[in-house]
Order: structure tokens, then sequence, then C-alpha cells
């Protein structure tokens, strides 16, 4: 029969003790790993932000760009219902995009004025006919410096979707700025093209 030997001075715990010793590992690697995980996710939210950037300043061509940003609402935001808006100095805003059904009543009046703030284009979007249906979920203004270039209308996420997720606020606030600018200098390349 074999016997365990251990070495004069070494203290043999008792089973109640090594299973705390167990217990202290194992809540250190669950905490370790959320960690892990969190940052993870923060690195791929980050690499998200990062290849949208990309997209938006890729062109200057018009199409190309609302092409990307409406790739971009559609498949990072998670939206079906939407419409792309544009403005320029001293027109009224223009529907240039729509996806599903949200653009049905769009009805731009030209009293909006480029200097409009967020709450006049969102006063805008629940005028129109689609919005007695739909609840508006996100008015976001496309800004060239404190102008307002554009807008975009988001009328309804995605049904496993059921709220804008702090990732997507960061992410509507960069499309304002980048979106805005981008779009800006499409205009501008137009512009000299013509």
């Amino acid at each position: 029969m074999n016997t365990l030997q251990f070495p004069a001075g070494t203290r043999v715990d008792d089973g109640a003790s090594l299973q705390q010793r167990l217990d202290r590992l194992v809540a250190e690697n669950e905490r370790l790993t959320g960690l892990f995980l969190a940052e993870e996710q923060r690195a791929s939210d980050l690499m998200k932000l990062l290849l949208v950037l990309r997209r938006l300043h890729e062109t200057t061509n018009r199409e190309a760009l609302l092409d990307a940003l409406q790739d971009v609402i559609v498949n990072v935001i998670g939206t079906e219902e939407l419409v792309i808006l544009t403005k320029s100095a001293d027109t009224p805003f223009e529907v240039v995009r729509t996806v599903g059904a949200a653009a049905s009543g769009i009805a731009c009046e030209s009293g909006v004025q480029s200097g409009a703030a967020s709450e006049t284009l969102a006063e805008l979007a629940r005028r129109s006919e689609y919005a007695t249906q739909m609840e508006l979920t996100a008015c976001v203004p496309l800004r060239s410096g404190s102008t307002i270039v554009g807008a975009v209308l988001i009328f309804a996420l995605l049904e496993h979707k059921s709220i804008l997720e702090p990732l997507d606020h960061e992410l509507l606030e960069m499309l304002s700025v980048h979106a805005g600018v981008a779009l800006a200098a499409s205009n501008h390349s137009a512009e000299t093209a013509a």
C-alpha cells in the first residue's frame, strides 16, 4: 500500500481549506475571463468604428458615399426603415435614399433652413405620413462644421434589437460628423467637376 509522505515542515491542508482555495481560484478565473471578454468586445467595437470611417472617407462619389452610409445604418445600427436626406446651402431637404416603407410620406418643406437643429428635423419626420404608423427612433443631422448638410431618419430597428445601445449612440454621433463632412466633400467635388 502506497502512502503519501511530505517533507518535514510541510503543512497539509484539510479538504475544507483546499475547497476554499479552489473556490477563490475559480472566482478569480471567472473575473479575469469577464475582463478579457469585455476587452475583446471593445476591440471589436473599435474595429467596427474604424471600418465605418474608412468606408465613409474612401470616396468622393456621392452615390458610393450614400451606399456606404446606407450600408452602415442598415447593417451596423440594425434597421430596415430609414430615410437619408441631403441639403444644399439655400435649398430644402431632399430625400435621396429610402429603405423600407419609411419614405412613403416624407415631404420636406422648403421652410427648413440649413442651420436648423435636429429637433426641427425630428418635427419634419413626425409630420410625415409614415410617422403616424411608426415612431421615429432616431434623427441624425449630418454636419459639416456647424452646417447641416443632410440627415438620417431611422424609423424602426430590427426585431431582435429593441433599443439603441450605447455603441449605437457613439456610432450615430460619429456618423453625424464624418458622414456630414464626407457628404459636403462629395457635394464640393460634384460642383467643381460640373
